[in-house]
Parts: C-alpha cells; sequence; structure tokens
C-alpha cells in the first residue's frame, strides 16, 4: 500500500502545482459549498476560495488543487500527555469542559507534534520525541493526529488539507490563550514534512485572529512539494512564529528522491552533512524503482531521520556548528540567526553526536522565553 502511494505521488506531483487555496471568516450568507461550519474553526466558521476555471475542467482543478476537507471529515485528534500522565493520554477539544477535565496545566509550556505525510500520531518517533520532552522539562504535551487528512493518494489534498487543520490547531491554543490562561510565548508546535507547514498556517491563523505570536515552530524538514516556491502567506516562513528554527536534511527536488524544501524559510536554518542525503542512508540511485524493490523506508531515510537529529538533541546529543551559539536542535538559542551548514558523523547506529558536558551551562529555551516575558 505504501509503495502504490509513493508511485502516485510521484505522478501527481508533476500536475499538482496549483496555487494553494486561502481561507477567511464566512460571510452572513455563505452557502454550505466552499465554507466549514465548525466550533473546531476559529470564529466558527472558514471559507476556501473556489476554483474560478470553467466547468469543464473543474473535476481536474480539484484533482490537483483541492479545497481543504472540513473537520467533521478530517478527525482530527489531539492527545495530550503530562509528567503525571505520560503513557496514557488525554483526547482534548477546543472546548472548555473538555480542557477542564483534563491535566492541562496553563502554567507550564505547551509542545504540539505534528506528523507529515503518510504517517499518524501517536507512533513509535512522536511517542518517543514526548517521552524525551516530558524526561527534559514539566510540560503539556499534544501529539496530533490528522491521519485521516494526511493519508490520502492524491497529495494536493493532504498539502491543501494543512489549512484547515492549521486552523483547528489555531482554534486549540487560541481557546487554551484567551479562555484557560495558557500564555502565547508558551505555545512551542513541532511539525515534519507537511506538519512543519500545517504549523505554519496555525501560527498565521493565531496572528490573524489574537494579532500576537505563538512563542516558536521548529520545521524538521518541511516538504518541498507544493511548497518551494510559494510565497510566505502559503508555506511555514519565519514570520509565523516568535522563533522559527528548520532543519533540513533531505533538502532538494522530488525527482532526486528529495522531499525537502531547499530554501530558507526560518530565523535560523540547519543543513546537516550539506542539508541533503544523509551519511547513515543509503544513497538511492533508482529512483521510484528503490521502491518496488526495497520498500519507501530506505527511499525516504534522509526525509525522515531528521526525527532521530531532533529528539537525541533534547537530551543527549550536542550538535555543534561555526557559531558556539547557535547548536542545532531542540535547545537552540532563539537569539540564533542565519543559516548554518555543518557536517557531522551519522554513519553509525545509534546516530552519533557529540555527547553534552553535563558541566555545561545550557539554558533552556522555556527559561530564556520566561526572562522574557518578565
Amino acid at each position: 500500500m505504501r509503495c502504490i502511494t509513493v508511485i502516485v505521488f510521484y505522478a501527481l506531483v508533476t500536475l499538482g502545482l496549483g496555487a494553494q487555496k486561502t481561507f477567511w471568516d464566512c460571510p452572513k450568507d455563505a452557502t454550505s459549498q466552499g465554507c466549514c461550519r465548525s466550533t473546531e474553526l476559529t470564529n466558527g466558521c472558514v471559507c476556501f476560495k473556489k476554483p474560478s476555471f470553467w466547468s469543464f475542467f473543474q473535476v481536474v482543478t480539484q484533482l490537483l488543487s483541492p479545497i481543504p476537507s472540513c473537520p467533521k471529515d478530517l478527525g482530527v485528534d489531539f492527545f495530550l500527555y503530562t509528567r503525571s500522565h505520560r503513557n496514557m493520554s488525554k483526547k482534548i477539544k477546543a472546548d472548555d469542559s473538555s480542557i477542564s477535565k483534563s491535566e492541562f496545566n496553563p502554567s507550564r509550556p505547551t509542545k504540539f507534534i505534528i506528523h507529515g505525510y503518510q504517517d499518524k500520531g501517536p507512533v513509535h518517533w512522536s511517542k518517543k520525541m514526548k517521552n524525551e520532552l516530558l524526561d527534559k522539562e514539566d510540560l503539556n504535551v499534544i501529539i496530533v493526529n490528522w491521519e485521516k487528512g494526511a493519508n490520502t493518494f492524491v497529495y494536493p489534498k493532504a498539502a491543501a488539507n494543512v489549512r484547515s487543520v492549521g486552523a483547528m490547531i489555531a482554534q486549540l491554543i487560541r481557546v487554551l490563550y484567551q479562555r484557560h490562561g495558557a500564555k502565547l510565548l508558551h505555545f512551542h508546535l513541532i511539525g515534519h514534512s507537511l506538519g512543519a507547514h500545517l504549523s505554519g498556517m496555525a501560527g498565521k491563523e493565531i496572528q490573524r485572529v489574537t494579532n500576537a505570536s505563538i512563542g516558536r515552530i521548529s520545521g524538521l524538514d518541511p516538504a518541498n512539494v507544493k511548497f518551494e516556491n510559494k510565497d510566505k502567506h502559503e508555506r511555514l516562513d519565519s514570520t509565523d512564529a516568535d522563533f522559527v528554527d528548520v532543519i533540513h536534511t533531505d533538502a532538494g527536488n522530488v525527482f532526486s528522491n528529495d522531499f525537502g524544501i531547499k530554501k530558507e524559510i526560518g530565523d535560523v536554518d540547519f543543513y546537516p552533512n550539506g542539508g541533503n542525503h544523509q551519511p547513515a542512508c543509503k544513497k538511492d540511485t533508482a529512483g521510484i524503482f528503490t521502491v518496488l524493490d526495497k520498500g519507501v523506508h530506505e527511499l525516504i531515510c534522509s526525509h525522515m531521520i531528521v526525527l532521530d537529529y531532533f529528539t537525541k538533541s533534547i537530551i543527549n546529543c550536542n550538535y555543534p556548528t561555526s557559531d558556539p551559539n547557535c547548536k542545532m536542535g531542540y535547545n537552540v538559542s532563539p537569539n540564533c540567526k542565519g543559516t548554518f551548514k555543518f557536517d557531522f558523523n551519522t554513519t553509525q547506529t545509534p546516530i552519533h553526536c557529540q555527547e553534552k558536558d553535563e558541566n555545561a551551562d545550557w539554558p533552556s529555551f522555556t527559561s530564556i522565553i520566561n526572562k522574557k516575558l518578565g
């Protein structure tokens, strides 16, 4: 099934390069066509631009540049974990009753973990990241599952769904902020692949409805197809949060089996091992035939390995750059700016990294933000 998905993906990416749809608040006379009405969305309703092509081409238009699905068709789940409930999650929604009955504590920072295309949550990698985060700090950790919106054969549809799911995340953050006392700067979205751009959409929507920004977005090898050449309003951008850090591990062109965005889109962009093929991954030279012969995991290894890099950086690993104040990963300083390309040994299993000096004084990102809040 996964192999078929990648084959279909390759066939569609050459065609599905139309402009992404934008959304806005619903007018009072909005019909159901082209609009989503739901309490899971900011202001209760979002409308999408409708295709302006001749009716003869509307079916093709919807295939290649579709309108995002509505919440009722997406079934997005938010799984909350805390130190006291680290192995047993609580599903929460953007309503007061759900949040009040949960372990959510507005005084703690909140981390969202958001998967990408043909993925789901919680799974092994997101649970591992969650556990490392909870070992590091006393947090609210929310794993987002948007499996129904991400696991479609039509990649352009999944790419379009980042808008509606981003608006849903923004609505949850808005409720936690405006009605439950959480601080916007304490929200940190960690998104992989399409999940990185989804995080950007959530950040944009929060800005639109609150005139303020969340604290941080970490883009883990943001997807390239349908985003590489887009305007900043249609993809993850440095303006989507107070601080945006991006790690590129598979940057390039999809026809070269590279699934990550190449351009610099954050306050700081890290390109370990050139930002492209990672040494721990076998070099693919056979293109799509590698999928048929060896499976999809080998094809996307460099795209997925960023999850290991970031997870290991939370507690155990130090990924230094030319600037001693700019270390790649979770503990990056919000004062770190620019572009960093560097090499390190990742041919070992588990991935090699420079161990952290236990005696080193490494202020956490949270402690720096708390100082900023006064």
